[in-house]
């Protein structure tokens, strides 16, 4: 695809002209496919003259993360080769900014189920009444997981089965104790 050939380059691309270059017709294709033929062809009629430069963006370990294209349509201030370093060093700045934002993530997830662990423990051993510890152990299991449901069964040593000692959501599908049997098995 256009796409995979622009990530593929080591070096940003520089068009003077969009429709000079070999890819153009696999462009206007992609258009096509992805916008209908009528859009497309107002989309190239629009761009086609156009210089471009395009540059991809990349992490740390040379994973793709995008690409970043500056076009111009002004034949007072088209686009130039003295261009391709500028938005190669602003798609590098681009490429650390994403990093940092996609670890930012990562951080903020993993400090945020940290934070609903540690209620999840403190709920749970703040009391000693069985149904409660129960009840908080279904609630934190799905406050922590983002699940709907929850059950928590115990093993009977005498009668040889897992009983249901609490549940969340139960006007939900029925999660079945049976199934839950072979799965703990």
């Amino acid at each position: 695809s256009v796409l995979d050939a622009i990530l593929a380059r080591d070096k940003p691309l520089f068009l003077s002209r969009l429709r000079i270059w070999e890819m153009a017709p696999d462009l206007l294709k992609s258009l096509v496919e992805s916008h209908g033929p009528e859009r497309a062809r107002t989309i190239w009629r629009a761009c086609r003259e156009a210089a471009v430069i395009a540059s991809p963006l990349r992490s740390e370990g040379g994973r793709g993360l995008g690409l970043l294209v500056v076009a111009s349509t002004n034949n007072e201030r088209p686009l130039r080769a003295r261009d391709v370093r500028t938005v190669e060093v602003v798609a590098d700045l681009a490429s650390l900014a994403l990093e940092r934002a996609d670890m930012l993530k990562v951080q903020t997830r993993r400090a945020q189920d940290e934070v609903l662990l540690k209620r999840a423990g403190d709920a749970m051993s703040g009391s000693l009444e069985l149904s409660d510890v129960y009840r908080s152990v279904i609630e934190h299991a799905a406050t922590t997981t983002g699940a709907t449901q929850a059950v928590l069964t115990r093993f009977d040593p005498r009668a040889g089965e897992l009983r249901t000692m609490a549940t969340l959501d139960p006007s939900g599908p029925e999660l079945s104790t049976a199934g839950l049997r072979e799965v703990a098995r």
